[in-house]
């Protein structure tokens, strides 16, 4: 409703400043702000039936700007459909999504074909060295079993110092098995203590300390990245993904 009267509004703006004030566009003024109306209307219920399987909520009131029993009705009919679309069916609607979308794991990524896009990245690809430089980095993983324990009276220092990761530009560790019962909770006690102990190490190999880039838990299993703080400036749109698996045992 809010962008369909901004819409209103520039639309009259737009008709006062290439048609001037005067009343010769007046007479069909009702006859074009009705069709602009309509036509939002429209286009919100579309919008609304591909997102929420319902028409959009209040369109009766953006098509006429009044508020009727009858569009009150209307909203409460689309909400009662709403909640059951939303707790019985969009499971199977967002499986035909993300099939036509290619992202079932079978399937390959859809290509779109962009003409405009590809010559662009065809000139940027063959211009490459114009506007970008290329540099060796050093990546440090590790893994580490903590054995379901707490931090308290755990270091990772002599393990991290004889390794000698310090000398590395990243640091990926990855640190099974806190406990089911508060993982979480460990994993918070964990990474505090593993940032020191990081920085510790990169102080006594190389005189450089390190960042948390990003840390996330699946069940016993933690994943915790790190960088040098000298190249933490060239990173950019750290991501990641978790993939949930399920691990069955029949009995016979």
């Amino acid at each position: 409703m809010v962008q369909c009267e901004i819409s209103r509004r520039v639309l009259y703006l737009h008709l006062t400043s290439n048609l001037g004030t005067n009343d010769s566009w007046r007479g069909g003024a009702d006859e074009i702000f009705a069709r602009h109306q309509n036509l939002w209307a429209e286009n919100g219920d579309g919008l609304s039936r591909i997102y929420a399987g319902t028409g959009a909520l209040k369109s009766s009131v953006t098509r006429t700007g009044k508020v009727t029993l009858a569009s009150v009705l209307g909203d409460a009919t689309k909400s009662v459909n709403r909640f059951y679309i939303n707790n019985f069916q969009d499971k199977a609607k967002q499986e035909v999504i993300d099939l036509l979308l290619g992202k079932l794991v079978h399937q390959k990524g859809i290509v779109i074909h962009d003409p405009v896009n590809d010559s662009v990245n065809e000139a940027l690809v063959t211009r490459t060295k114009e506007y970008s430089t290329t540099s060796k980095i050093t990546v440090f993983a590790g893994t580490y079993n903590l054995n379901g324990k707490s931090s308290k009276g755990e270091s990772l220092a002599p393990w991290l110092l004889n390794l000698s990761a310090g000398t590395c530009d990243f640091i990926s560790d990855t640190s099974p098995y806190l406990s089911r019962h508060g993982g979480a909770r460990n994993l918070r006690n964990w990474v505090p203590g593993n940032c020191g102990v990081v920085s510790a190490a990169g102080w006594c190999s190389s005189g450089s300390r390190y960042v948390l880039l990003r840390s996330d838990q699946l069940v016993g299993a933690a994943l915790i990245v790190y960088a040098k703080e000298s190249v933490v400036a060239h990173v950019r749109n750290v991501e990641c993904s978790i993939k949930k698996v399920c691990l069955r045992t029949r009995m016979h």
